[in-house]
């Protein structure tokens, strides 16, 4: 009795090949790339602490907002906003 196993073939077109290999080498690679973090963890997108300039952008959103407080008509629905954009787009009046 004999306890040789038969060899299994498969036929693959190239294409599905290069479909399988670059699956495979997707796969792979993101086993060595870090996984990205969600934004309130990642903070690699920032600057070096600027406790100063913190407080100077903090004040000046307050400000901001104790103006629309006061005028509320100050603020634009996005759609107009984008509106207006796209006309002024269409105008040539936005830098290249």
């Amino acid at each position: 009795m004999s306890t040789t196993q038969a060899d299994t073939v498969v036929s693959l077109t190239i294409g599905q090949l290069e479909v399988l290999i670059r699956r495979v080498v997707r796969e792979e690679l993101a086993h060595y790339q870090p996984r990205p973090l969600s934004a309130v963890d990642d903070w690699s997108h920032e600057g070096p602490d600027d406790p100063e300039g913190d407080e100077i952008l903090a004040r000046d959103a307050l400000a901001q907002i104790e103006k629309i407080k006061k005028d509320p008509s100050r603020v634009r629905p996005w759609e107009e906003f984008e509106a207006e954009l796209l006309a002024a787009e269409a105008r040539g009046e936005l830098p290249d």
